[in-house]
């Protein structure tokens, strides 16, 4: 009968995978932001390097200006 398909005790198998894969997206989306946020840490950190400290690492001012920028 069509109304059983949608008996109420049924109604928690198929959200129970819903709310898993909204937990999922929600930890990705919170691992994602985490790492913007450590990448533009690291942008910072690479601008207020001095020029021996590029140097070290083999690049310019002007390619960490550029890195910085996300370019």
């Amino acid at each position: 009968m069509l109304i059983e398909q949608y008996h109420p005790q049924h109604w928690g198998h198929s959200t129970h995978g819903f709310w898993q894969n909204f937990g999922r997206t929600l930890q990705n989306l919170g691992r994602r932001m985490e790492r913007l946020s450590q990448l533009a840490e690291q942008r910072q950190q690479l601008l207020e390097m001095d020029d021996h400290m590029l140097k070290d690492i083999g690049i310019s001012r002007a390619e960490a200006r550029q890195i910085a920028k996300g370019r």
